[in-house]
């Protein structure tokens, strides 16, 4: 992980400006659990202050009204990666900042609609500007692969868990997908680790091999609740919440697990809980 500090530099202003980024936002729900939202609106405004705009309806927007801590995760077109956390101070539906988040050309030229609300955040801190460790990546996806043939794979084929639904595994075994672990640091704000090499265990457990952010993955207890977002290349979304069963070795590789229990789909139109699934309600008042 790279040196934390409290301010963005000059630099980093300008190149986080630009909407073509992936910004991951880490919140809390009333359970006191992380939720993770894809807001690539999210920027600096100046040295110590960032905000977003909200351009659908989601969890997250009501989340943080309720709990301000948040955590984030920037990854630039060019692979440069930034972590940090904030705190949520207000939000603002006119002025200034509003002005110039509906004059941005993705929102401005939209055929729908613009930014109706811009959340405002004071900066905690921020990593320096890392580089993907792609070495380590690499040789955590030949861990996955070695452990997951290793490991006899129990709840295979169970009729009703998380990756027994074609839409959530179609997702998880999309070529190219990118997967980030948050998780609640020892301060109580959603922190995020990438962990590209996330793959699907059995129908409610995920693997990962350890070489990439060893030192961090290490630090999460066992026990904990997590969350893993997942984002494809054709920006389909998905979000997985469960516990993280600790990190284990099979035949001297390292690897981590967790048992997911709650799955969420973050993609517009309809964002909804699809594991446990709602029952269907009759409506029975208009």
């Amino acid at each position: 992980m790279g040196k934390k500090k409290n301010y963005f530099t000059e630099e980093e202003i300008r190149i986080l400006q630009p909407n073509e980024k992936i910004a991951l936002v880490g919140t809390i729900n009333p359970e006191g659990f992380v939720h993770v939202s894809l807001l690539s609106s999210l920027m600096p405004l100046d040295s110590n202050h960032m905000a977003f705009g909200e351009f659908t309806k989601g969890l997250s927007k009501e989340y943080i009204k309720e709990n301000p801590k948040i955590g984030f995760l920037i990854l630039t077109l060019d692979k440069k990666l930034f972590r940090g956390k904030a705190q949520f101070t207000h939000f603002e539906k006119e002025g200034e900042i509003y002005n110039k988040f509906n004059e941005i050309p993705m929102f401005r030229y939209n055929s729908y609609f613009g930014i109706n609300t811009v959340y405002r955040l004071d900066l905690l801190d921020v990593t320096e500007k890392e580089d993907l460790p792609y070495l380590s990546i690499g040789l955590s996806f030949a861990q996955t692969y070695l452990a997951n043939i290793f490991i006899k794979n129990k709840n295979k084929n169970g009729d009703d868990l998380p990756f027994s639904n074609p839409f959530v595994r179609q997702i998880m075994n999309t070529s190219g997908l990118l997967k980030f672990i948050c998780y609640l640091d020892d301060d109580g704000y959603p922190y995020f680790i990438p962990a590209i090499q996330i793959s699907v265990m059995n129908d409610k457990s995920l693997i990962f091999g350890t070489a990439a952010y060893k030192d961090e993955l290490c630090k999460i207890k066992k026990g904990k609740v997590v969350g893993v977002y997942c984002l494809t290349l054709k920006m389909e979304t998905i979000f997985l919440r469960g516990t993280f069963i600790g990190i284990k070795k099979r035949f001297g590789i390292p690897y981590g697990q967790i048992d997911i229990d709650y799955v969420y789909n973050s993609m517009p139109p309809v964002h909804k809980q699809i594991y446990p699934s709602n029952p269907v309600k009759e409506v029975i008042e208009f």
